[in-house]
């Protein structure tokens, strides 16, 4: 006989609490990606997203990008925030450039994107500092990588490039990397704003003005798993666009969590035994903390 923690505590004579976190999932809409998206039919993992039906904040995202506000999206870990601006971008050909924290992360919603992409003839191309050596390798010409650049639907890098290519493109324009394709953008997504730290955030906010003023009516979508502020944030970029913004919410998808709190063996009846020499204790002048 197999036992279970809490048995095979209890046999053992310890004491312990179970703390249980229900599980959560954001509510589902009565729409399926393959409606929203137009498409009856796909390969990859897009074959596999088109019968699901949206959950609720993806479709009130896709809701607040189509009527052309900015949208900040916060909405926990495996809850599709990625599919929201994808399927918005999709749906109106939006030329969009999204910022990853990280190379790790931008591989990985890469190779998303890409098995989505194409499968609806899109193109996604990432340029990083990685990636920009790696094609000077191969022999591209600065002006074959601006081509391909500006040529694609969707382009992923992350604010370390940006940052460098703006400054690029401030002292020599021709020397950016990006600066045929700065000026078609449509859509600007920063995804995972959680990852950074108040100063990365500080230099984002910077780099999203500088954008806005190279592309005047640039819409932005602020990606998040939480976000204490989102007010003040979507108020900065309705002021740095000139366009409105919404806000959308939405509950985590986890999993029922549980902790179990194990105590020792016999702790109350210690602490019975402890309490029977309170008076005792105060009457020889003990202070509270004793």
């Amino acid at each position: 006989m197999v036992l279970d923690s809490q048995e095979l505590l209890r046999r053992l004579g310890y004491e312990f609490h179970v703390l249980v976190e229900p599980p959560s999932e954001p509510e589902q809409a009565e729409v399926t990606f393959s409606e929203v998206l137009g498409v009856s039919s796909a390969v990859g993992r897009l074959a596999m997203l088109l019968g699901e039906r949206l959950y609720m904040p993806q479709l009130q995202a896709i809701g607040v990008l189509e009527a052309g506000r900015n949208l900040v999206l916060v909405s926990g870990t495996g809850s599709g925030k990625t599919e929201a601006w994808f399927a918005y971008a999709l749906r109106n050909r939006r030329k969009t450039l999204v910022l990853y924290p990280t190379l790790a992360l931008a591989h990985d919603q890469l190779s998303r994107l890409s098995d989505y992409s194409n499968s609806l003839g899109m193109k996604v191309t990432r340029i990083d500092s990685e990636e920009r050596a790696r094609l000077a390798r191969e022999g591209f010409k600065i002006s074959q990588v601006k081509a391909l650049l500006s040529s694609s639907d969707i382009v992923v890098t992350n604010p370390a490039f940006l940052l460098m290519d703006l400054k690029r493109y401030a002292v020599k324009p021709s020397s950016s990397l990006l600066s045929s394709t700065l000026p078609l953008l449509d859509l600007l997504v920063v995804d995972e704003l959680d990852f950074y730290s108040p100063r990365g955030i500080s230099l984002l906010l910077a780099m999203i003005r500088v954008l806005a003023e190279l592309k005047r009516g640039l819409q932005v979508a602020v990606l998040t798993a939480a976000l204490a502020n989102p007010e003040e944030v979507c108020e900065y970029l309705r002021e740095v666009t000139g366009r409105e913004c919404g806000i959308i919410t939405g509950k985590p998808f986890r999993r029922e969590n549980r902790v179990i709190l194990v105590l020792g063996k016999n702790l109350s009846e210690l602490w019975r035994e402890c309490r029977s020499y309170k008076k005792l204790l105060e009457s020889g002048g003990a202070g509270r903390d004793v």
